[in-house]
């Protein structure tokens, strides 16, 4: 059995929750962006890593119970990743701008949606579903391998834009 450590506050907050560093065995939940964890831009990388891998891997999968575990799992990457760049932006964006910048997010998040849809709708109509799942999760791999050398090679990093 796990226990958990909560660090409550008002309704509507930001929660970061993640496995402790220390061994312990908790599981972690904060409100404080101090307490969050160090490398939450490596969690970043890793589920949208894995979101992309697991999108190419749906299309060699040939067995309904294989292809639903895979979805599962592809949905619990697809929470934490938009959860943490959600969190990101609020987290990081000073208060002057926040409005903006979640307008720019809400736009390349879902304004872009349909030309996505349409996209894979074209590859899977004339290619296949299985090929357009492997040439998406492939560019997904290749979108992320880009961002992360980018992001390095900048110095990027998280930084709290207001404080605490």
């Amino acid at each position: 059995m796990s226990s958990a450590r909560c660090s409550c506050g008002a309704a509507f907050r930001t929660y970061w929750i993640w496995p402790d560093e220390e061994q312990d065995n908790l599981i972690h939940v904060t409100d404080r962006f101090r307490d969050a964890p160090r490398h939450a831009e490596q969690i970043l990388a890793v589920s949208a890593t894995v979101l992309s891998a697991g999108t190419a891997g749906l299309g060699a999968v040939d067995h309904f119970g294989a292809a639903a575990l895979l979805l599962v799992a592809l949905g619990a990457c697809q929470i934490l990743f938009s959860t943490g760049c959600n969190t990101t932006l609020q987290l990081t964006t000073p208060d002057a701008l926040r409005g903006r910048v979640m307008g720019l997010y809400a736009l390349a998040n879902a304004g872009m949606t349909p030309f996505g849809s349409l996209l894979v709708g074209t590859l899977a109509e004339h290619l296949g579903v299985r090929a357009a799942c492997l040439l998406g999760g492939g560019g997904g791999l290749v979108a992320v391998a880009v961002l992360v050398l980018v992001g390095r090679r900048a110095g990027l990093g998280w930084t709290l834009a207001r404080e605490p």
